[in-house]
């Protein structure tokens, strides 16, 4: 039961951590996508 739980926990953590880190890699692109508009303009 309590390996179960550690695994749910586990899973659960990474699943976060997934999506932290596109929200983080989809702000660093509008970042990017703004700076190389603003050469380019």
């Amino acid at each position: 039961q309590l390996e179960n739980k550690e695994k749910a926990i586990q899973l659960l953590r990474s699943q976060l951590y997934e999506i932290e880190l596109r929200k983080r890699q989809s702000e660093r692109d509008k970042i990017e996508g703004s700076k190389k508009k603003i050469e380019w303009g």
